[in-house]
């Protein structure tokens, strides 16, 4: 009995573990805030445009085909080579807020990606800037290759946030 048992739980674990790898990558997110002094409709005129990301040091230049609207596609032409391409899914400037999905993901190492950027009321007249995205892994096979793991997905969009929220203090991000 102990025999056909110990054989049962080896069968069981091991379709378990099988299964665990064979279902791919598991949603990452990445959630980025920063606190600035600048009244919140302030802030929002800076980055609430979905067609101007001159905010953003990491971009070189971007062009919206239908600006505001949802639907609107955006390329994004990086400083560092390379581009994005995104899709604009809601936009309103009563919530101070933009969602996208990222189409194109040129070399960031993500597929699936939707992001949130808000704008909201800090205390006293300052203002609070959220960036928040989930997504998956490029590399979806159960042993992504080096450099295309959750890991390096995270990282990723984590510096292009930080990077674009450190901007708005008018600072560089740290290295």
């Amino acid at each position: 009995f102990d025999e056909s048992m110990q054989l049962a739980q080896k069968a069981v674990a091991s379709l378990w573990c099988g299964a665990a790898a064979a279902h791919g990558p598991m949603p990452q997110r990445v959630n980025e805030r920063i606190e600035l002094a600048a009244p919140p409709d302030a802030v929002w005129r800076r980055i609430g445009d979905f067609a101007d990301v001159a905010w953003h040091p990491g971009v070189a230049s971007a062009q919206a085909d239908h600006g505001n609207e949802p639907g609107s596609v955006r390329t994004v032409r990086l400083r560092e080579g390379g581009q994005l391409v995104e899709t604009l899914k809601r936009r309103s400037d009563a919530e101070r807020s933009l969602t996208y999905e990222l189409d194109d993901a040129g070399p960031l190492p993500v597929s699936g990606l939707r992001a949130t950027l808000t704008v909201q009321p800090a205390g006293g007249a300052g203002s609070v800037v959220e960036w928040s995205a989930s997504f998956l892994r490029a590399d979806r096979s159960p042993r992504p290759a080096a450099g295309q793991d959750d890991a390096a997905a995270v990282a990723a969009v984590a510096e292009v946030f930080r990077a674009g929220l450190a901007a708005l203090r008018g600072t560089e991000p740290p290295p």
